[in-house]
């Protein structure tokens, strides 16, 4: 009976292990979501600078992208204002590791929308 005990006590400890592991999951899956929210508005960003670095400068055409790169960055911002402290619950609840991978996501996020401007991102 007492051999049984450690194993018993070893089983328990992958089960809860498991268990942990399996509870941080949709975590991590909230946080990617969050980032994939935001993408769209960073991609916009990557997109007119990428313009407006192709424009002549003092032409009408390049103030109207400054205005308009303008307007996205505060898109950009005003989510961030809005939803940046579900964000930082999100990542509280997430072991180290999985939180540097969460910041690898970010940014291959971020490297998405570089490779699409066609330029270096800013953004990071």
């Amino acid at each position: 009976m007492s051999d049984g005990i450690p194993a018993l006590r070893a089983a328990l400890v992958v089960a809860a292990a498991t268990v942990a592991g399996c509870a941080t999951v949709p975590q991590s899956q909230a946080a990617r979501e969050y980032l994939d929210r935001a993408e769209p508005l960073h991609c916009e960003v990557a997109a007119l600078e990428s313009r407006l670095k192709n424009t002549p400068q003092e032409s009408e055409s390049s103030a109207a992208l400054a205005e308009e790169l303008g307007a996205a960055k505060a898109r950009v911002k005003a989510y961030y204002q809005a939803t940046w402290p579900e964000y930082v619950a999100i990542l509280k609840e997430l072991p180290f590791e999985e939180r540097k991978e969460i910041y690898r996501y970010a940014d291959a996020v971020g490297d998405r929308c570089t490779l699409r401007a066609g330029k270096e991102s800013s953004w990071r």
